[in-house]
């Protein structure tokens, strides 16, 4: 990009690239005109101007020796201490006037805005400890530390009653299944009948017909096993005439 803006700008340099010179021969070219040019700037004479006298420090103006001192006694001699005459009259030179003069403004612009600052032996004032705004926040801060107590004590509340629920539901679950399984038994009880020569006979079931397996006992009773469960015992009590007037059911877990 460098090489096309000087091909844009350069005559001489675009004149050069479109006779073929080669980068290295463009480069040899620029130095030995650089070289040139420098050897031509220190022939050429040189004209350096004579050095002036040396301006005096201008003397305090002839003025009223009791302006000196003030802030209307200023001149261009009192910016040095030792010149001005007001040291040896007032104690001060005009500049410190001037500066004395300064920092009265801004005192009386603080004092009329009310914005005075404290002196370097006051200290800033602290706060009571009975102060309103403080007393207001200890009672806030209390009441919420009381909340919160309260709440807990009701999450635990709550936390025993949801513990007692479960324990609960857990047992009315198993009473449930338990139920659910005497319900079953008993049902397939009455299906049950027995004949004469007091042999078991089980009609036959519509669906899983292995779910109940009976077995007469010597007791007169009947054995009954329940796939996936321990052996249960149900108990028929016959009257005088063969009819079942009685049931008894008891798991065998």
């Amino acid at each position: 990009m460098q090489a096309y803006t000087r091909y844009q700008s350069d005559y001489g340099y675009r004149r050069r690239v479109d006779e073929g010179m080669t980068p290295v021969q463009l480069a040899e070219f620029d130095a030995k005109v650089a070289e040139e040019k420098r050897a031509l700037v220190a022939q050429a004479p040189r004209s350096a101007p004579e050095p002036g006298p040396t301006a005096e420090p201008s003397a305090v103006p002839a003025i009223a020796d009791e302006r000196h001192g003030s802030t209307s006694g200023y001149a261009a001699g009192c910016r040095l201490k030792e010149a001005c005459p007001g040291v040896a009259l007032v104690g001060r030179s005009c500049t410190q006037a001037a500066t004395e003069y300064q920092r009265e403004v801004k005192r009386r612009k603080r004092a009329e805005n009310g914005a005075t600052a404290p002196g370097p032996s006051e200290a800033p004032a602290e706060p009571a400890d009975d102060a309103p705004a403080l007393l207001a926040v200890r009672d806030q801060l209390a009441k919420s530390e009381g909340r919160v107590a309260e709440l807990e004590g009701v999450l635990s509340d709550r936390e025993q009653v949801n513990a007692a629920q479960a324990k609960r539901i857990a047992e009315l679950t198993d009473r449930v299944a338990s139920l659910e399984l005497e319900l079953d038994v008993a049902k397939s009880a009455r299906e049950v009948t027995l004949s004469k020569d007091a042999q078991l006979v089980v009609p036959p079931r519509e669906a899983n017909p292995s779910r109940f397996r009976f077995q007469r006992d010597d007791a007169g009773g009947v054995v009954v096993d329940v796939d996936g469960e321990q052996p249960g015992f149900v108990r028929f009590d016959l009257d005088q005439s063969g009819a079942l007037v009685g049931v008894a059911v008891q798991s065998g877990k």
